[in-house]
């Protein structure tokens, strides 16, 4: 409901014109979508892109407009660095061109998302677009993995190297969360293509509240995850600091250098925003040749509303609407909320 007496304010985005505003919970989006159609709800938010596709004819459905908005989300593969088989840098830099990430977006996204190669969010001025991609390239990954001692001793099909001591295969867990049908069909893809190459992934689905248990106590292979980036100027302390690879912290794989280290405790100091910016794609520099993370892409949200609302409007920074801007002329509003 909105306050009737709201604190003035000349900020546009605390503008509220609805007088109230009515949430419904449908856990099926294609129920969700169903609604929609029948004008029982006047918007959705992160529409499956099958469903977006084959589902939302606008020109059939003509009340209908569809959307779509690009948020400051990254969704990446992480190596667990601790574990063996992945200390190697150029094991995970193979990995990354085993990863056919433009196949990818267009059979897992429909299109629907843009690669992106580091961990700063990519519309910042301090985002390096010259960093060289890992385009798929199984030639040179093979080369790389033959380098760092990986070959097919006994013949059985499965690269195997002798660490510590003692042979093993080549072979890993890759975890994602249940319910997450874009990060299950990556895992899949992914699993088929590197058993081309000698290497077996085993797909591994936990619940949401294992998965992040696992994330933090670092009881993991490899997982695919995301991490949401603010349009505002880059602090990688938390996700990329070798402090924060222990104790339960958001440094998951255990990335641990100590230039990098340097670098981002010196961007929290320092006030000069070209010295920001060189220090930032230094930093970007460090964690692309170590290839901690196999980064994919940022997606675009899809969405769907009623032509009766007015005033919409996307933005690429959280929150990625403002609902209380949105309003609907008094001749076409259906339901009234005393």
């Amino acid at each position: 409901m909105r306050n009737p007496k709201p604190w003035p304010s000349p900020l546009w985005w605390r503008r509220a014109y609805p007088t109230a505003i009515v949430g419904v919970v449908i856990n099926d989006r294609t129920a969700a979508l169903s609604a929609l159609k029948t004008e029982e709800v006047d918007f959705i938010d992160a529409i499956p892109p099958a469903l977006y596709d084959e589902q939302l004819d606008t020109a059939r459905l003509f009340y209908l407009r569809k959307g779509k908005y690009e948020q400051s989300i990254y969704t990446y593969i992480g190596w667990n660095m601790r574990r063996p088989i992945f200390r190697d840098r150029r094991v995970r830099q193979a990995l990354s061109y085993l990863a056919n990430r433009q196949a990818w977006i267009q059979t897992v996204v429909r299109g629907y998302a843009v690669p992106i190669d580091g961990p700063i969010y990519r519309n910042r001025p301090e985002y390096d677009s010259t960093l060289p991609p890992y385009d798929f390239n199984p030639t040179r990954a093979m080369a790389l993995l033959s380098e760092a001692g990986w070959r097919d001793r006994n013949g059985d099909g499965i690269l195997d190297n002798i660490i510590d001591g003692r042979q093993v295969n080549f072979e890993f867990a890759l975890s994602f969360n249940a319910g997450n049908e874009t990060r299950e069909n990556i895992a899949i893809l992914y699993a088929t293509e590197l058993r081309k190459y000698g290497i077996v992934c085993n797909v591994q689905k936990v619940e949401w509240s294992v998965f992040l248990r696992q994330l933090s106590s670092q009881q993991f292979d490899a997982y695919i995850g995301a991490w949401v980036n603010d349009n505002i100027p880059s602090d990688p302390y938390q996700l990329w600091h070798s402090s924060q690879a222990d104790n339960q912290g958001s440094n998951y794989v255990g990335f641990r250098n100590r230039r990098a280290d340097e670098l981002i405790e010196r961007n929290r100091v320092e006030f000069n925003e070209a010295e920001r910016m060189k220090l930032m794609r230094e930093f970007q520099r460090i964690v692309h040749d170590e290839a901690p993370y196999t980064f994919l892409w940022t997606p675009q949200i899809l969405t769907a509303y009623n032509r009766r609302i007015a005033n919409v409007r996307f933005y690429s920074v959280r929150p990625p609407y403002v609902l209380p801007n949105w309003f609907i002329p008094p001749h076409l509003q259906h339901h009234i909320v005393q």
